[in-house]
């Protein structure tokens, strides 16, 4: 009896053990339910901006207005905005947002808009990589974090996004 229930938790750990091996993303989460699209959805602020391993997330503080993304749309028609503020605020920029077929890489390239390039331009000149279609490698895909990397004319650009607030595919 002792050894049937020490068996059954052993299999039970190392299945458990199993999926947090089998991420899809370098840096998680292991294990979800719910579906990448879904996941993305909201409203996100960047938290930490690394170029060539660098953090220049105070540069982007102290040089541009205070910008945010949003990512919404229905599952198969996603799309990226960036947003001054909040989601009702003026929306500077927007994207279509594409999944590859594994879903660990996603497609933007946010374009500047004339009448905002005094909002923009910073952000596009410390990122460049927004700035221009682009395939972003995701290392996390949480609930409440996005964490996207790419090379973009020789320097590498990691990207972590918080989000601020979480809304559903329509």
């Amino acid at each position: 009896m002792m050894k049937t229930k020490i068996l059954k938790i052993s299999m039970l750990a190392g299945f458990l053990i199993l999926l947090m091996a089998c991420s899809k993303y370098d840096e998680g989460p292991g294990i979800s339910f719910r579906s990448p699209e879904k996941r993305v959805v909201g409203l996100f602020e960047l938290s930490e901006i690394l170029i060539d391993d660098v953090n220049q997330l105070t540069y982007y503080v102290a040089d541009s207005v205070y910008l945010r993304f949003t990512i919404n749309g229905e599952k198969d028609n996603l799309f990226i905005a960036l947003v001054e503020e909040t989601i009702g605020g003026s929306q500077l920029s927007s994207s279509v947002f594409v999944f590859n077929d594994k879903k660990d890489k996603v497609s933007f390239g946010l374009s500047t808009i004339g009448i905002y390039r005094d909002l923009t331009d910073p952000l596009f000149d410390l990122i460049p990589a927004l700035n221009v279609d682009n395939e972003w490698t995701i290392n996390r895909l949480s609930m409440d974090e996005l964490w996207l990397e790419c090379d973009y004319n020789s320097q590498n650009y990691y990207l972590k996004f918080s989000k601020l607030e979480k809304y559903s595919l329509l």
